[in-house]
């Protein structure tokens, strides 16, 4: 067997009957309180379609093990379920207000990042490739460029 033939059975021993398609799923952008009133919804409709479904069975099949989890699931209280109201998140509380006789709270500042500290005499960031050939001839700087700097040279 050459290495073509066996590179080819390799490849049709490997190849997926039908090519794999991968479905991203759309981002639920509810929040978790209409989410939680969907769901408890969801339970409520269903549990209506089981009382139906109960009703709809002949008297010898609701004795049987199917009219048991069905006679279950519709003596299943949902009424506390509903009247349930999650928390709205974090920062949807009232602040507390501040009276005249409390000082506001203090808030630490960020330590400043430090920096490298730059030539007085380039203190533009575009100079810094250019100092040599400023040197030689400062009129050479472009005019209003840094506040036009070409009187400190």
């Amino acid at each position: 067997m050459t290495n073509a033939e066996r590179q080819a059975r390799h490849r049709a021993a490997r190849a997926p009957a039908r090519p794999v398609i991968h479905y991203r799923r759309a981002t639920d952008r509810r929040s978790r309180a209409q989410r939680w009133r969907d769901a408890v919804g969801e339970l409520v409709t269903l549990q209506a379609e089981y009382a139906a479904w109960l009703n709809a069975l002949p008297q010898t099949l609701r004795d049987g093990s199917t009219g048991e989890v069905l006679q279950t699931i519709v003596e299943l209280d949902l009424d506390e379920l509903m009247a349930i109201d999650p928390p709205r998140g974090y920062g949807t509380q009232p602040k507390a207000r501040l009276t005249g006789s409390q000082p506001p709270p203090k808030i630490p500042m960020p330590a400043r990042p430090r920096t490298r500290a730059r030539s007085s005499r380039y203190p533009g960031r575009h100079h810094l490739g250019t100092s040599r050939r400023l040197r030689r001839n400062p009129q050479r700087m472009p005019s209003g460029c840094c506040g036009d700097r070409r009187l400190l040279y």
